[in-house]
């Protein structure tokens, strides 16, 4: 089998969304239990050949950057929040984060009063 150069630029686009999958989900980014998240699911290339050459996009949408490089500092909206502690609740950081801030109220409040309340 001959390999063409359109052979090879459709390889590098599916070897390029493989690796940009499996980066995003080193990095933890997935969708509830593990499985592959809306951004890697949304990846794609297009492949257009014309009379001047070959032009290769590789489409993701926007919000792909902020995952990336993060959001930086700035207000949370009320929709923000609610979606953010539903992507907490799907990812199991709630209960973890619920559980060490009550050891620390405690702590806090044995140095406070001298005695250990117990909440759980």
């Amino acid at each position: 089998m001959e390999i063409t150069p359109e052979i090879l630029i459709e390889q590098f686009g599916e070897d390029l969304i493989n690796d940009i999958r499996k980066s995003l989900k080193d990095k933890g980014v997935t969708f509830g239990g593990g499985q592959e998240s809306k951004l890697a699911a949304q990846l794609r290339f297009d492949i257009r050949y014309t009379s001047k050459g070959i032009s290769f996009q590789l489409f993701m949408p926007d919000y792909g950057k902020f995952v990336n490089d993060g959001r930086g500092p700035g207000g949370v909206s009320e929709e923000g929040r609610l979606n953010i502690a539903e992507w907490g609740r799907r990812k199991g950081y709630i209960e973890p984060f619920r559980q060490k801030d009550l050891i620390r109220r405690e702590e806090r409040q044995k140095q406070n009063s001298g005695e250990t309340m117990l909440l759980r």
